[in-house]
């Protein structure tokens, strides 16, 4: 070790917490996100889930078990679409339940999307019209001090949705970039609420 550097120990087991993969127009979504989601079996092994899209509908599976196990080809037959989301978890909110499997499904005004926990945050600096000019595309690493901190709720509006935040005391004080901004935890809470079905409404 050269003299004033830190040496960082770090604990000899998997950091990872949950795995979520997303395909984007390809004609067999379906058994791309499941082969995606059989490589991230090792970051989670409580349940998955796959939600897939042919353009007019969405069509979702999700189980308790592992990846294999859940997503045999007579369930994979019937999702066949261009477009899908899958997500494998390991619990670090909620009960080890059904109920709490993703991606969840979210009927909204603003129409009909899936959203998974801990996503991480692709940023890109044409999307921002306060970016530096110098800046690149990114992708963040998730978790709880990332920019939409632990949960994304997607609107069918591109690049508009609803997220927590690393910094709380921002909330309802700062500015944002079409989206709704909440603490962490009331990010979980509501992702934990709505169900295919709830209706979203901006009110002025």
């Amino acid at each position: 070790m050269h003299s004033g550097e830190e040496q960082i120990m770090t604990p000899d087991k998997f950091h990872d917490e949950c795995g979520v993969v997303a395909i984007y127009s390809h004609p067999e979504a379906e058994t791309l996100a499941y082969l995606g989601l059989h490589a991230l079996q090792h970051r989670g092994q409580e349940s998955a889930g796959i939600v897939t899209s042919n353009g007019m509908q969405l069509r979702a599976h999700k189980a308790m078990g592992l990846v294999a196990d859940i997503f045999t080809p007579d369930v994979l037959a019937p999702m066949r679409g261009t477009l899908a989301i899958g997500h494998t978890r390991y619990s670090t909110a909620g009960d080890s339940a059904l109920l709490n499997a993703q991606p969840i499904m979210v009927q909204s005004n603003k129409g009909v999307t899936a959203v998974a926990h801990n996503p991480p945050f692709n940023y890109n600096p044409g999307l921002f019209w306060d970016a530096d000019p110098s800046h690149r595309k990114a992708t963040i690493p998730p978790g709880p001090n990332g920019p939409v901190g632990l949960v994304w709720i997607d609107l069918s509006k591109p690049h508009y949705g609803i997220h927590g935040t690393p910094e709380p005391g921002s909330v309802g004080y700062t500015t944002s970039h079409g989206c709704v901004r909440l603490t962490n935890w009331d990010a979980l809470r509501l992702a934990g609420m709505v169900r295919s079905g709830t209706k979203v409404e901006f009110v002025p």
